[in-house]
């Protein structure tokens, strides 16, 4: 059965993005919600903001130069979402579940086996404003999948 995800509510999830990278994404219902998060992330990790070619001109696109980490951990029939950012006392994120793991979770694991490194996707559904975080990898202690059955990816 198909379920609506309701639209007055922020929820987080992981995925594909259409080059196939795996992403964490957290999206706002309202545009506060998503500057405040965005303005967070910007003032307390370095950051270094990439030529927006992106079709969506609203879209900004940066690659984080250090002090980000992302937990994905599988639960029984939900997945688990924290990102932390801390950089000289300065701490910011968010936590969330998933309530389901359909196709998209297991898509996610599959590349990001291979590619060792998400992208962070952050939007506002009001307004279509969105904030990638490119390269975010594991190679770096930056990412930490972890299975149900306490495996964690590297």
């Amino acid at each position: 059965m198909n379920k609506k995800l309701p639209i007055n509510k922020d929820f987080v999830g992981v995925g594909l993005l259409s080059d196939g990278s795996p992403v964490v994404m957290k999206n706002y219902h309202k545009k506060s919600g998503y500057i405040k998060m965005t303005k967070q992330i910007q003032n307390t990790i370095d950051l270094m903001e990439f030529t927006n070619k992106s079709l969506n001109p609203s879209c900004k696109q940066y690659a984080a130069l250090g002090g980000i980490t992302v937990l994905v951990k599988e639960q029984v029939d939900s997945i688990y979402l924290e990102l932390l950012c801390k950089n000289d006392g300065l701490v910011c994120g968010f936590q969330g579940i998933a309530n389901n793991k359909g196709a998209g979770y297991y898509s996610f694991l599959k590349q990001y086996q291979k590619l060792k490194n998400i992208t962070l996707v952050i939007t506002c559904l009001k307004t279509n404003d969105e904030m990638h975080i490119f390269g975010i990898s594991s190679k770096l202690n930056q990412v930490e999948v972890k299975l149900l059955n306490h495996k964690v990816l590297h």
